[in-house]
């Protein structure tokens, strides 16, 4: 495989880590002073019970890869209500799309990909047992990497009152960038590709328990065939707790495979 082809695997691989992982989060409390989401209490929301837009859009300077990082694609769709979560994404090159959804209810997590390129389309449907002590074991071998936060710099300018802030961060914080830096990496070994991370911002607008949006910037290095290729990745993803959410369990699941569920994160 190409060192173009091998890079491009490798820009779809970050964009699906980051959905699952994304799909892992809960909302935290910036604040911790309970705040209503803006309506004065009047309407009551649930900072666990959203739908969130994510935009994942990667850039770079170098001439060689810069086609390759301008036909990357991503968009994601999160449905949060509780403990039951559902992540759909979506990611494309020119010659090749990529679907999958991830969806966790009630205890079981069902995973579906679709892979289209040309006139082949290949697709993949698993379902399996995901408890909460799953979950918590997952995330706990994640590392803070998983869900990054504000608590995760060293440096956050603060502003803003009446419990609606926008914090700017930066200087993340070792164990954090660590945790970042093997989620990437440990995933991508199989292209015998590396990825470490140069830097690290962070922007969160928050409103009490609500979360409105976020910008998480990271800076790569990635190694592969003795060369360094340097990609900034966004990620944006902006919240919505007005959003009419419906988890369920797809129609064909009968049609799932049942497999352990470190087959499928």
């Amino acid at each position: 495989m190409s060192t173009f082809k091998r890079l491009v695997c490798l820009l779809i691989c970050i964009i699906l880590t980051f959905g699952c992982l994304s799909s892992c989060n809960e909302t935290d409390d910036p604040t911790g002073d309970g705040g209503t989401g803006g309506d004065g209490g009047e309407i009551q929301l649930d900072p666990r019970k959203y739908e969130a837009g994510v935009r994942v859009v990667f850039a770079t300077n170098d001439d060689k890869m810069k086609d390759a990082v301008d036909n990357m694609s991503s968009s994601s769709v999160i449905l949060a209500d509780g403990d039951n979560l559902c992540v759909s994404t979506s990611a494309k090159t020119d010659s090749t799309s990529l679907d999958e959804k991830y969806t966790l209810i009630d205890g079981t997590l069902y995973h579906f990909i679709s892979i289209a390129s040309g006139e082949y389309t290949i697709q993949l449907k698993e379902k399996a047992e995901f408890t909460e002590v799953d979950r918590i074991v997952v995330l706990a071998d994640a590392g803070t990497g998983a869900h990054i936060g504000i608590a995760d710099f060293a440096t956050c300018d603060t502003k803003g009152a009446d419990g609606k802030y926008t914090y700017t961060c930066s200087d993340i914080k070792d164990d954090a960038k660590k945790s970042l830096e093997g989620i990437l990496s440990d995933s991508f070994s199989s292209l015998d590709a590396t990825v470490s991370i140069s830097s690290v911002s962070f922007i969160l607008e928050a409103d009490g328990d609500f979360e409105l949006n976020s910008v998480l910037s990271c800076n790569l290095q990635i190694s592969m065939d003795g060369q360094i290729y340097e990609v900034t990745m966004r990620t944006y993803t902006d919240y919505d707790y007005e959003a009419e959410v419906n988890i369920e369990a797809p129609a064909d699941a009968d049609a799932y495979k049942d497999v352990p569920y470190e087959e499928i994160i």
